[in-house]
């Protein structure tokens, strides 16, 4: 009898506060590291990486695939993943998968109605998207956005789940606008998880949706402020 092929997905996410390393095997969590909230990136990633293929007996020679949260998010998290992603997938000739951070939260809600992730964007609006859950799929239902809070009553006209770190700031604003039609879920879901990264990545590669390290970019939504200082001469 031929064995069942295995397919092993690094899932990696450095979006927002709490960055995280994960392993998954057939679509199937082996293991997840998650770093400090307060750790930087560029001070852990790499180490949680190894530990991570220590943990579970996995070489990066033996990946079949890289996924990475490309964003919207921290702007300074962002490009570490995605230099970091694309430095091991070219040493050892991996393909790779971005995944829109947007994306990687609806995944994790399986309620009925409209779901709609919110991330702080800062300056008083948030990135976001609507989706719908249909089976196994989630659904987009519009653009990926960068509005003010505000906007989102009159988008919205039917029970909504709202998730993502920018309940932090928002979700009393929202409480009394949508009063019984919302359900605001816990602090748990504010970030994607390195988990459910590479179990999208798996989904991705299962199609043979995968491309090389150099097409890999991060999704910021917003121009860092950086890039608008510069061209205006600040």
């Amino acid at each position: 009898m031929r064995r069942k092929k295995t397919m092993k997905i690094l899932g990696i996410d450095t979006s927002g506060k709490i960055n995280s390393a994960a392993l998954c095997e057939n679509g199937m969590l082996l293991h997840e590291i998650s770093l400090p909230p307060q750790a930087k990136p560029s001070q852990g990633l790499l180490a949680a990486i190894d530990e991570l293929l220590i943990l579970t007996g996995c070489h990066l020679s033996q990946l079949d695939g890289m996924a990475l949260a490309v964003g919207p998010g921290s702007f300074t998290g962002l490009r570490v993943g995605v230099s970091t992603v694309k430095g091991l997938a070219w040493v050892h000739n991996k393909p790779v998968s971005g995944i829109n951070t947007l994306d990687a939260l609806a995944f994790r809600v399986s309620a009925p109605g409209i779901i709609c992730p919110l991330l702080d964007a800062k300056q008083g609006e948030v990135y976001t998207a609507l989706y719908r859950r249909i089976g196994e799929q989630i659904v987009k239902l519009s653009e990926y956005l960068l509005i003010a809070p505000q906007k989102l009553p009159e988008m919205i006209k039917e029970p909504v789940s709202f998730l993502g770190d920018g309940l932090a700031v928002y979700q009393q604003y929202l409480q009394k606008e949508f009063k019984q039609q919302a359900d605001f879920k816990a602090s748990a879901y504010y970030t994607p998880t390195a988990a459910v990264i590479a179990q999208m990545g798996y989904q991705r590669f299962k199609q043979g949706l995968g491309v090389s390290p150099y097409e890999l970019t991060p999704y910021y939504l917003r121009r860092p402020a950086a890039e608008v200082n510069s061209e205006s001469g600040s």
